[in-house]
């Protein structure tokens, strides 16, 4: 890199006054002081001087970029203050003596750097740099203050350190991804076992529908499942070993699941208002966010609880995809001529389905399980499910349904009139 010369008061053969920052340009690297760059930019007869020979220094602060030191000499001391750029430094000295480029006394500083620290010494004062992530992660890190720095470097069990206490040495890192991969041949056994996650879906909406892991038995390739064991409870820990972290997480949403869905009826719309069901849905849409990272998820329509105790038969489950997208309610008042009918429908992102609504919280479409947004929502699908798909009433009792029904609708859902097809 090419030095950019000083054209400040010494070029015209002026002082100036030291404890002005005087700027020298860092030739080589970022951060490296060489000692050719050095002496090129002050004045040679600095080099001839003895006074304030080999002076003692002393660090005193690291603040910003701007480092000080304690400059001593035969019990006469000034402050040495340097601002660490990457292509430069701007030193000054709190002696205040008139001066060409450095004083003296900052000169044998630097000299004294250059000697005896490597050049490389303001290097480790950059940003991101050893004394900055040391100072900020203490306990990762020894520290030692010495005469002229603070010594930094990272404990032994922290390995090779990127960027900072070494160098990730030996072949080029781009070099190792390339070399070939071995061509012995495979020797990881295909999985035998993997952890499902069954949908329990109680006929006659006995219970709300709840969440319980289950061993399955693999196929040979290990893409579906050909049998399964006993359902698992929140409560057993011989699998733990296995699970990763969200399964473990999941069993125990599973575990909560089942204990307030044994506790009260399958119904939104009726059964004990002191039991609200606003626990069992929270625990849905948590479990929700875990499950799209599952492989293999199932539907079971079981009888009672009894069942728990065994494994799912073969004839009632079916493997399903839950959705991430959430199902949007709104519904349409069709105009038949004597009478109205009000009817739900159902879109996701903009897209009209065919749905069925018959297992609490959910919409499904084909072997598609949306949850849905909210335990109103759930409530409403549930009255419409309950009232046959469509509520008719003639026109003549359409100022009372209209207040009675329509109009507490339309604060929550959208309600558009259409004529029917004829």
């Amino acid at each position: 890199m090419r030095t950019t010369k000083n054209t400040s008061k010494q070029s015209l053969g002026m002082l100036r006054n030291a404890s002005e920052p005087y700027i020298i340009h860092l030739e080589d690297e970022p951060y490296i002081l060489s000692e050719d760059a050095f002496k090129k930019q002050v004045d040679a007869k600095l080099a001839r001087k003895r006074d304030w020979f080999y002076p003692k220094l002393k660090f005193i602060t690291i603040e910003d970029g701007t480092l000080k030191l304690l400059n001593t000499h035969k019990e006469i001391h000034y402050e040495m203050t340097v601002r660490i750029e990457p292509d430069k430094l701007h030193v000054s000295c709190s002696c205040g003596a008139q001066v060409e480029t450095l004083c003296l006394h900052t000169y044998k500083a630097l000299e004294r750097l250059i000697w005896y620290r490597n050049t490389d010494y303001f290097a480790e004062y950059q940003p991101n740099g050893i004394i900055e992530i040391g100072t900020a992660h203490k306990k990762y890190f020894d520290k030692k203050v010495t005469d002229t720095r603070i010594k930094i470097t990272p404990k032994a069990n922290l390995g090779s350190v990127y960027r900072l206490a070494d160098k990730l040495e030996g072949l080029n890192f781009e070099d190792v991804l390339n070399l070939p991969q071995t061509t012995a041949p495979e020797r990881n056994k295909a999985r035998e076992t993997a952890l499902t996650y069954i949908v329990m879906d109680s006929f006659h909406n006995k219970y709300l529908p709840f969440l319980l892991p289950c061993l399955g038995v693999l196929n040979k390739a290990g893409t579906e499942v050909k049998g399964f064991h006993h359902f698992i409870s929140g409560t057993q820990k011989e699998y733990d070993a296995y699970l990763t972290d969200e399964q473990r997480a999941l069993n125990i949403i599973c575990y909560e699941m089942w204990q307030q869905a044994e506790t009260r009826s399958g119904s939104l719309i009726e059964g004990e208002p002191e039991l609200p069901a606003t626990g069992i849905f929270s625990l849905w849409e948590r479990a929700m966010l875990l499950l799209h990272h599952q492989e293999f998820i199932y539907r079971y329509g079981f009888y009672g609880k009894r069942e728990l105790k065994g494994k799912p038969q073969r004839a009632r489950i079916q493997r399903i995809s839950l959705i991430k997208d959430t199902p949007r309610l709104y519904f349409q008042l069709i105009d038949k001529g004597a009478f109205y009918q009000l009817q739900m429908k159902v879109s996701i992102k903009d897209r009209n389905i065919n749905y069925d609504v018959e297992t609490p919280f959910f919409i499904w479409e084909d072997k598609r399980l949306y949850l849905l947004g909210s335990l109103r929502d759930a409530g409403i699908a549930q009255w419409m499910q309950q009232s046959g798909g469509y509520i008719t009433f003639f026109k003549e009792h359409f100022p009372a349904f209209e207040q009675e029904y329509l109009n507490p609708l339309r604060e929550y859902y959208q309600v558009n009139i259409i004529k029917a097809h004829k």
